[in-house]
Order: structure tokens, then sequence, then C-alpha cells
């Protein structure tokens, strides 16, 4: 199972943030999603974890799920839920 979010995805996730009042963009890591996604603030501060949460609940039925990079703020990485949890 590919750990991919795609490009209608993204465009749904941001829209879908926006409709929370969230005022934060998630954009592919390189121009590709396969490295993971980048968190951009765009207007006032919100928690990362509200950010997730709303991106984890669009994601539950794609089998997917996004966790914050813990060496780089501001990164998400994608994970299977079919994949061993460390």
């Amino acid at each position: 199972m590919n750990n991919v979010v795609n490009f209608k995805m993204i465009l749904e996730i941001n829209q879908l943030l926006n409709e929370n009042n969230i005022e934060y963009s998630i954009h592919g890591v390189g121009g590709c999603t396969c490295c993971g996604l980048e968190v951009r603030q765009e207007g006032k501060e919100c928690s990362i974890d509200r950010i997730i949460e709303v991106m984890n609940g669009y994601l539950k039925n794609h089998w997917i799920y996004v966790q914050e990079n813990k060496y780089q703020p501001g990164f998400l990485t994608i994970h299977s839920k079919f994949d061993k949890k460390p």
C-alpha cells in the first residue's frame, strides 16, 4: 500500500482546513508527497495537534494518517494504517 497524499487530496485538505478556520496550508515536500508534507502558517496560529486531527479525520477513509516529524517541526510524515506502529 502506498503512503501517498495526491494533489486532489491536498486541495481537499486545504479546503477542509479553511472550513475549520485553520489558517494553514499543506504542501508536498519537494513537489511530491512521497517524502511527506509541509505545513505552512498563512494567518493566525493554530496547534499542530489540531491540524493533524482535522487531516487524519479526512485521511481515515484512505487508510493512511499523518504524524509530525519529530526531527523537523512543521513537516508531516504519511503512514499506512496497515503498518506496524513503533
